[in-house]
């Protein structure tokens, strides 16, 4: 098992599937890589957020109650796109700043050995059109 520091912003985001600020996708994706101990496919995230959800709160248990906010949860249908943008960011921070008070603005997340080992198959349902270069033509 290793550890590894990460923003505890991004630590929420991962376990929560809630991005809480601009281009956070990679860093998500890093937080769920360390915990599974293994790069996840695109494909991989949203099966496999329950179970990297469940580990981190293992590893912090204050996150199981967490609430954190949406853009619906602040939506104001009288507001431009910007102003509901600025809106939730607002939001955003002054949940942040809270969290961090209390919890700090890094989090160490250890890897979890009992994670399945994934091929690059699963995740997709069962349904899915496979399309090979070779199938292009």
């Amino acid at each position: 098992m290793t550890t590894k520091t990460f923003p505890t912003i991004d630590v929420i985001a991962t376990h929560s599937g809630v991005m809480l600020t601009q281009g956070q996708f990679p860093a998500i994706c890093a937080v769920a890589d360390h915990v599974a101990g293994q790069g996840l496919m695109t494909h991989q995230m949203a099966t496999e957020q329950p179970a990297i959800a469940a580990i981190l709160e293992r590893q912090h248990p204050w996150l199981a109650g967490l609430s954190v906010p949406t853009m619906s949860s602040v939506k104001d249908s009288s507001l431009t796109e910007g102003e509901q943008n600025a809106r939730y960011a607002a939001a955003v921070n002054r949940f942040a700043a809270k969290v961090f008070d209390e919890h700090g603005a890094t989090l160490d997340i250890t890897t979890d050995p009992s994670f399945p080992a994934l091929g690059p198959l699963d995740g997709l349902p069962e349904n899915s059109l496979i399309v090979t270069p070779r199938d292009i033509r």
